[in-house]
């Protein structure tokens, strides 16, 4: 008989997920099962004294230990396919939406991150969780039925043929968006500290007024900006786009705090200090990368004389909002400013219609050249959709307010 509604499918599926399970010959009301709790999980979903109730019970096949609860396999979230790395699959209240990445080269978790379920293609699939089985309906009468398991703390899933498959096995793996798919046996693996998307300076010796050098991490590229003159200060750094980098960006990966930059790099670990503002390269210390705007009282965990730091820090003359860079954007942003007193500051993000949206700073700081990023989220971490946003800077009497474009 066809199936005329989604409804009908979603009612029978626990039926047929379970109507080879149950062999009604077999079911016995005698009591003969001694009064022991050992508990087995039937593969119709409940939890049976011990096997001896189970085969009573009719149950053909069981495990030891109690049932899941019907409901405590949770598999919500972003997840790609190990060896296609252009597909996404999230698993989002009931539905499977699928994406596609045409661009190869773009597609890192930064990508996934950006697009909402608009992005996804159209007709997403319904599916059911019933114990440790997932049932997807393909549409066209077609349900996909699987046992599923969660593993490597939540960030591996697998995917198993049933029994109606001609193949027996492992059907297909899944990673959760940020971890790496390379990793699918569950390894340790070292927690990204901070991304390392954005703007940082070099100079030889140590920090510098006048860094000679900058370098930005953008989109799975590296630009890279010289200065030659005396006026390599933070003013002229932000008046460069990546029109001014010297031709040829280098592509790079950043995997675990491990970055790759080009094809023959075998790949450098990444030290982070300074809440992210300053960054090492393996065990060399003596050549660093900082953010453009760090303010280096704010390193607490940094050896300032290992900093090689001015005896003569700049004083900006007055307060200034610099407009965000880049803009638009898409999904981080550099907001500047410039301190010239002590200050409590306060920078937050809204929305246009004057919902608050993120608090980026609000904190004692002391006077210099100042930097913050955001990167599309609200307070509550979740990514905000496109559109334009307002910034607003506090600082004792001085307040000033900026647009910025985020684009999905």
């Amino acid at each position: 008989m066809k199936r005329t509604t989604y409804l009908i499918i979603i009612i029978l599926l626990n039926f047929v997920a379970y109507s080879d399970c149950i062999d009604e010959s077999q079911i016995s009301n005698e009591s003969n099962c001694y009064e022991m709790y050992a508990p087995v999980c039937g593969c119709d979903g409940l939890t049976y004294v011990n096997d001896c109730y189970a085969e009573n019970a009719g149950v053909t096949d069981w495990t030891d230990g109690e049932c899941q609860p019907m409901d405590s396999i949770s598999i919500e979230g972003r997840w790609r396919i190990g060896e296609f790395d252009n597909t996404m699959y999230e698993f989002f209240d009931g539905f499977r939406y699928t994406y596609y990445c045409a661009d190869e080269n773009g597609c890192d978790s930064t990508y996934w991150s950006s697009l909402d379920t608009s992005n996804a293609i159209p007709n997403p699939n319904p599916y059911v969780i019933s114990g440790n089985t997932i049932s997807i309906n393909l549409f066209f009468g077609t349900i996909a039925t699987y046992e599923i398991n969660i593993r490597c703390d939540g960030q591996v899933l697998d995917f198993y043929y049933d029994e109606d498959d001609d193949w027996e096995g492992l059907h297909s793996t899944l990673v959760k968006i940020g971890y790496n798919s390379t990793n699918i046996d569950c390894e340790e693996q070292i927690a990204d500290s901070t991304s390392i998307e954005g703007r940082w300076l070099w100079s030889n010796g140590g920090i510098s007024s006048t860094p000679s050098t900058m370098y930005e991490f953008l989109n799975d590229l590296r630009y890279i900006y010289y200065c030659d003159n005396t006026l390599c200060d933070l003013a002229y750094w932000n008046s460069l786009d990546t029109s001014n980098a010297i031709p040829n960006p280098d592509s790079y990966t950043f995997i675990n705090n491990m970055i790759t930059i080009g094809e023959e790099d075998n790949g450098s670990l990444v030290n982070f200090k300074c809440n992210g503002n300053i960054a090492l390269f393996g065990d060399n210390t003596d050549s660093y990368i900082w953010r453009v705007g760090l303010d280096i009282n704010d390193c607490d965990d940094f050896n300032n004389q290992q900093l090689g730091l001015l005896k003569n820090k700049i004083i900006p003359q007055k307060f200034i909002l610099h407009q965000n860079y880049p803009n638009p954007f898409n999904p981080i942003t550099n907001i500047q400013y410039q301190l010239f007193e002590d200050s409590y500051v306060n920078v937050t993000v809204y929305d246009m219609l004057g919902n608050l949206v993120n608090n980026l700073v609000d904190r004692n700081q002391i006077s210099g050249f100042k930097s913050v990023q955001w990167n599309g989220t609200n307070n509550q971490g979740e990514f905000v959709s496109a559109g334009v946003y307002l910034f607003k800077i506090h600082s004792g009497e001085y307040g000033k307010t900026k647009k910025m474009v985020l684009l999905k």
